[in-house]
This record gives structure tokens, C-alpha cells and sequence, in this order.
């Protein structure tokens, strides 16, 4: 079969870790099927292009072209942002004709994070190929920030007509089905499966015993959602309680954290990092003795089964979705979401109970559940559920 999947995140050179468990999941479903990958992106710094410019890659049965336009920012953001959507669309169709001319018609046609190409839903519906759409984004959960009710129309628009005239929908959890059934009022059948981790690189190691609570917190500048800060302050009252920890974030920070660490006194137990590589973080998650993601909303959480990969357990705001991928006393810890007292109780006692959880046996279930093979697996009975009607 052949499937071609339009994505509107996929990790490019403008933005190295973008969309990464998008790939992961074309990676995987290229295991069962050809899958083409087309990505058409905005570069307003002109890292890698000031015109055009196209990357053509091919492993296995995965082939990816990258389609890079040269658009720079406008002295009115909302104008620049028309011209450049503009051209994406433009480009975008340009592509598609240039497949179909030179493969013929794709079994089926796979919409990955529809916002941006919803509004060629209609142009690509006139192709007579089916097509199914999934998402990731927390902007269609009730409590996500920013919210698709805050787009413009044509964005809600284009969206809601592609979904409603979808073959298929997919999420990554039961959470983000039900908030995009909320905003669709559609009956159409969601089909939930995973992300998936790369257990070549995440899988346990032996872990030497420590005194310090070694802890992992991946962040990003969207801090309304990650709440960097009330983990910093659980520590701070962990630091009070003469526990010792050491924690290793990762991500953009925005600068104000460096300065709370300071104010808080846990300057020497709190290291920052930028992005790192799968690979990078790996060597950490083996490390540590826990995870702790105390999100607000998520609508999967990929860091999660990367810990629990390599064996390491999770703290987690008390949340629906994260109860999805954690069992609370087997491979992970829930604390009261927006309690710094709640997280840092969890953390203490995690601090004296490690041992409690087994690590290869977190790992175990983890792989058999995420692996590469078996969420392919799931893609590939998925496209034949759909074609069958």
C-alpha cells in the first residue's frame, strides 16, 4: 500500500526536534507500507534557504521531502503570516500535483497535524483518494492554551471540514479523542494509538545506588502547560526537609526560572540544559531515579514512555490523560496537579521507597506496548479498516 502523509510538523533544520514523534511514527508505519512524507515549511530566518529550497531523503520503505520557503517576518505580524500561508498553500498543491504526476494515485492519503493543510481540504477531496487525518495538539483540549477557539475562522473552518470529511481519525490518547469529538460534534470512529519510543536507544542500564534523588524535568517555553515552577518549588521545600536531590532540566527556560532557582537556595541542586538529541536525553533518563512531568494538560506526554523505557518511574500531575500511560505504585507516582506540597510529599517518599519499583520489569512492559513493530502494526490495521469501507 501506498500512503502519503502530509505533515505539518516534522523536524526540519529551521527547528531541529519539531514534530520528532510524528517521524517516529512514519518510521513505524513504513515497517507495513510505502509511506512518502511531504513537509512544506516556513523559513523566516533563512537558515536554510532565502528562496526555496527541497530535501529529498529515503530509508527503507520511508521516503521524506522537505520543501522550504523563504518568507521573512513582516513589520505587521498578521500580514506576514497571510503571505507566507499563502505561499505554503501554493507550494504545497505544487508538490501534490508533482507526486501524482509522477507516482500516480496513493492508496491513501494521511493528513498529520491537519490545522495547516485543512485549507486545501477541499482542492485534495476533488482527487477522489481518501484520506484520514491525525493530531497532537493540545490547543483542542478544554484546558489547552492557546486554544483552537482562538484561531482565526478560516483555521477552525478548513479544520472542521477536513475532519468532518475525513475516512478516519487517529489520536494518541482517549483525552484528545473526546476533546476533538467535543469541538466536531462528529461520530466518525477515532482510532487511539500510541506514540511510540525507540527502545534502541531508551532501554535500562544498571544504575549504581545513590544518596541524592536524581530527577529529570523536560520543559519548554510553553510554561503555562509544563509548570516549571511549581516543581521548582516542591524542591525548594525538599531542600528545607534536608532531602537530598538533584535535578536536570531540559528545554528552553525562560530566564525568570534561572533567577527563582537563586531566589529559592537550590542553585546547586538544579542544572539547566538546551534541547538534546534522543540519545543525549537517554543517558539521563537511565540515570535518574524518576521523571516528573506535572503538566497541567498534555495529550500524550513522548517523554513518558522514554523514562519508562529505560526503566525509570514518573512523577505526574494527578491528570486523566497521564493515567493512560502510568499505574500508580507500578512504574509511576500522581501528586495533586498545582500543589507543590502535594509533588514534593511524592518526591520525599520516592526519595526513601526507589527500590520499590522494578526497573526492568517497567521497561519490559514499555517496549512490548510501544515498540516500533506494534504500533505499526496498529497503522497498518488501521488503513485496512478504512479502505475496507
Amino acid at each position: 500500500m501506498n500512503v502519503l502523509w502530509i505533515a505539518g510538523w516534522y523536524p526540519n533544520q529551521t527547528e531541529p526536534y519539531s514534530g520528532d514523534f510524528v517521524q517516529r511514527h512514519a518510521q513505524a508505519a513504513s515497517l507495513y507500507h510505502t509511506i512518502t512524507v511531504l513537509f512544506v515549511t516556513r523559513d523566516a530566518g533563512g537558515i536554510a534557504t532565502r528562496d526555496i529550497r527541497i530535501e529529498n531523503t529515503r530509508q527503507g520503505a520511508l521516503s521524506e521531502r522537505k520543501v522550504y520557503y523563504y518568507s521573512r517576518l513582516a513589520s505587521i505580524p498578521l500580514v506576514g503570516k497571510i503571505f507566507s500561508y499563502l505561499k505554503y498553500e501554493s507550494l504545497l498543491k505544487k508538490e501534490l500535483k508533482k507526486y501524482f504526476a509522477e507516482n500516480g494515485k496513493p492508496d491513501l492519503i494521511h493528513f498529520y497535524i491537519g490545522m495547516r493543510a485543512g485549507a486545501i481540504g477541499t482542492w485534495v477531496r476533488k482527487l477522489k483518494v481518501p484520506y484520514v487525518v491525525s493530531e497532537q495538539w493540545t490547543g483542542f483540549l478544554p484546558e489547552g492554551q492557546p486554544h483552537f477557539n482562538t484561531l482565526p475562522s478560516l483555521f477552525k473552518t478548513g479544520w472542521r471540514s477536513l475532519i468532518h470529511n475525513a475516512s478516519g481519525i487517529h489520536a494518541v490518547s482517549a483525552s484528545l479523542e473526546n476533546a476533538i469529538r467535543q469541538l466536531t460534534n462528529t461520530n466518525l470512529k477515532t482510532a487511539l494509538i500510541p506514540n511510540v519510543v525507540n527502545t534502541t536507544i531508551f532501554f535500562p542500564v544498571n544504575k549504581s545506588p545513590d544518596s541524592v534523588l536524581k530527577l529529570v524535568h523536560i520543559t519548554s517555553l510553553l510554561d503555562y502547560q509544563k509548570n516549571t515552577k511549581d516543581i521548582l518549588l516542591a524542591l525548594a521545600l525538599l531542600k528545607q526537609r534536608s532531602i537530598l536531590f538533584h535535578l536536570d532540566v531540559f528545554g528552553l527556560v525562560k530566564p525568570e526560572y534561572r533567577d527563582l532557582v537563586a531566589t529559592l537556595g537550590i542553585s546547586n541542586e538544579v542544572v539547566f540544559h538546551n534541547e538534546k538529541s534522543q540519545e543525549e536525553l537517554a543517558s539521563y533518563f537511565s540515570q535518574a531515579d524518576g521523571l516528573i512531568i506535572y503538566s497541567r494538560f498534555e495529550t500524550f506526554g513522548c517523554v513518558i514512555i522514554e523514562a519508562l523505557a529505560c526503566g525509570t518511574p514518573v512523577i505526574a500531575s494527578d491528570i486523566a490523560v497521564l493515567h493512560e500511560n502510568i499505574e500508580n505504585g507500578r512504574d509511576g507516582l500522581f501528586a495533586k496537579a498545582e500543589d507543590p506540597r502535594a509533588l514534593a510529599g511524592r518526591l520525599e517518599w520516592l526519595a526513601t521507597n526507589r527500590s520499590v519499583f522494578k526497573r526492568d520489569e517497567i521497561a519490559k512492559g514499555c517496549a512490548a506496548k510501544y515498540n516500533y513493530q506494534t504500533v505499526g502494526k496498529m497503522f497498518a490495521d488501521w488503513y485496512k479498516e478504512v479502505l475496507a469501507k
